[in-house]
């Protein structure tokens, strides 16, 4: 299965891209969505297996912790967290990463000190340690921008998509104003990264939901967004 797809799979859903982009797509690309539903069965699929693996990973490491304590009871060891996707628990004495605020501020610093490196390494750490905050959608989005701006179009479509999913779950919360006037600018970006991979239909069907999900766009998004749509059309 293409990670693109998978990509898509994660970010948009077929409920939502099935019943409201595919009206904005053509024949052959609906025929695309309809391989899409397949191959998104087969990655849930395989995200079954993968949950089943990490439970016995969880297990093992469960085992060797106790191992450790038994041989060393003064030993300090950091629990693994019982959700596989909750942040990792710092143990006592561990270095703070800062609050939010200050992690999101530091990482701004370095992006605009060209240090790409550092704030992608900050903004991780920002996702790790606040996956509630309201900077999330914004974090996830710089986070994306320090792959795009390495020219890494592959892990910016990763972070970029993931960013976007983010921005619907807290939409479903009350969203704040910051990440609803960032999220087209998410989709443009991840249709960017799209077609610079040469993924055209998949970022064909990106700008399709930005045009569904925000009707209503800054003028010169909008411009950005209709160029992008020529140069995809152009080179096929």
């Amino acid at each position: 299965m293409s990670k693109y797809t998978a990509v898509l799979t994660l970010f948009l859903g077929f409920s939502t891209l099935a019943h409201g982009a595919s009206e904005n797509l053509n024949q052959s690309q609906q025929r695309m969505l309809a391989n899409l539903q397949i191959q998104h069965d087969q990655l849930q699929s395989q995200l079954q297996q993968i949950t089943g693996q990490m439970d016995e990973l969880r297990h093992t490491v469960e085992q060797l912790q106790k191992q450790l304590v038994s041989a060393n009871p003064d030993a300090e060891i950091v629990q693994a967290p019982s959700n596989p996707s909750a942040p990792a628990t710092m143990a006592p004495g561990a270095l703070s990463n800062g609050t939010a605020q200050e992690q999101y501020a530091k990482a701004r610093g370095q992006l605009n000190d060209r240090d790409f490196v550092g704030a992608e390494s900050t903004l991780r750490d920002f996702v790790s340690f606040h996956p509630d905050s309201p900077l999330l959608v914004n974090a996830r989005y710089w986070l994306a921008e320090t792959y795009f701006m390495r020219d890494d179009y592959e892990r910016a479509a990763v972070e970029f998509a993931e960013a976007y999913r983010s921005f619907q779950r807290f939409k479903d919360k009350g969203a704040d104003r910051q990440a609803a006037l960032k999220a087209p600018e998410i989709l443009l970006k991840l249709a960017t990264s799209l077609h610079t991979l040469g993924k055209k239909q998949e970022a064909i069907i990106t700008l399709a939901q930005l045009k569904k999900d925000f009707p209503v766009t800054a003028p010169n998004l909008r411009e950005q967004a209709d160029r992008l749509r020529r140069d995809i059309n152009s080179s096929k």
